[in-house]
């Protein structure tokens, strides 16, 4: 891994795992901006999260994603599939 605090920027690479509060992500590489609440993912990336509406889980593969978590956005590309398991 390599945190440079000058830039406010954490690489991690291998099988890295990021929680928040309402989600969590995996992938091989993340690169997280600090100051700017950003998240990349690269290679083998998961999301896995409660809708925050309906509360039905989600689960999203991807290549690569961008996220935001205090804005509660989060982007896909590359080949993309998902599950979603309905809240009954």
């Amino acid at each position: 891994g390599l945190y440079k605090k000058s830039k406010e920027l954490l690489v991690l690479t291998g099988n890295v795992k990021v929680k928040s509060d309402e989600a969590d992500y995996e992938a091989e590489r993340v690169r997280y901006f600090f100051k700017k609440d950003v998240i990349f993912g690269k290679g083998k990336v998961r999301f896995d999260g409660i809708d925050l509406r309906s509360k039905d889980k989600v689960t999203i593969f991807s290549d690569r994603m961008k996220a935001r978590p205090t804005a509660k956005l989060s982007t896909f590309d590359g080949q993309v599939h998902g599950v979603i398991e309905r809240r009954k």
